[in-house]
C-alpha cells in the first residue's frame, strides 16, 4: 500500500482536528525544506526515525555480457535512507 500527502493530511486531520488548509501548508513546507537541504549537500538526522544520507557512487566501466561492449558509467550522487535502531525495532515488533 502506497502512503501519500493526502493520506498524511486526512490522518493528522482525524487525530487533531487542525483544518486540512493549515496541515497542507505544513506538509508541504516540511518537504520542501527536506529538498531544499538534500539539494544543498546537507544531510538529515531525524532522532528515533533515521537519516538521509547523500552517497557518491564512483564512475565505473561496465562491459555488457551479451554484445560485449565496454560502457563508461559517470560518477553520480543518491539518496540513501538509514533507519534508527529505534525506528528497526519499532518496525520488527510490528511484524
Amino acid at each position: 500500500m502506497n502512503y501519500n500527502k493526502k493520506d498524511i493530511l486526512n490522518y493528522i486531520n482525524n487525530l487533531t482536528k487542525i483544518n486540512k488548509k493549515t496541515i497542507k501548508i505544513i506538509i508541504n513546507i516540511f518537504f520542501k525544506e527536506i529538498s531544499y537541504l538534500l539539494i544543498n549537500k546537507k544531510n538529515i538526522k531525524i532522532n528515533g526515525f533515521g537519516k538521509f544520507i547523500i552517497k557518491k557512487k564512483n564512475s565505473k566501466k561496465w562491459k555488457n555480457p551479451i554484445t560485449k561492449k565496454k560502457i563508461h558509467i559517470s560518477s553520480k550522487k543518491s539518496i540513501v535512507f538509514v533507519a534508527s535502531k529505534k525506528f528497526k525495532k519499532f518496525i520488527k515488533k510490528k511484524k
